[in-house]
């Protein structure tokens, strides 16, 4: 039987996951929004803000794919861990943890910027 503490860490991590891909879902919606006004506008000062935002989605989208990447294999480490010994596992604090969780919150920090510059764009441009 697994612990609560590996239950509320596995849960944290599943919350987390979900998030990148709503993330990553809304990037696939500003992509096209933007390729939309780049159809409509041929005006220098606009292209050049679609282009802008077209990159910070590219790197938004490596930096949902480094952060699923690194929660799925440090998944499988804390499977492993409790396989050997749940108790141990539950009871002595991994600072990777924390480490997702700062990363976590400093990108959806950064994305909601990046939305909110996207949307104010978009309510100019529309």
């Amino acid at each position: 039987m697994i612990s609560l503490d590996s239950i509320t860490v596995h849960h944290e991590y599943k919350t987390w996951l979900n998030k990148l891909e709503f993330f990553k879902d809304e990037l696939r919606i500003f992509k096209d929004r933007l390729s939309d006004i780049a159809k409509k506008n041929t005006g220098h000062d606009i292209l050049a803000m679609v282009e802008h935002f077209q990159n910070q989605i590219i790197i938004q989208r490596n930096e949902i794919d480094t952060l699923r990447h690194n929660i799925k294999q440090y998944e499988n480490v804390l499977e492993d861990k409790v396989k050997v010994n749940q108790i141990a596992a539950d009871h002595n604090p991994d600072e990777e943890f924390g480490n997702h969780k700062e990363q976590i919150d400093r990108f959806e920090y950064l994305f909601n910027e990046l939305r909110d510059d996207i949307v104010k764009f978009f309510s100019k441009t529309l």
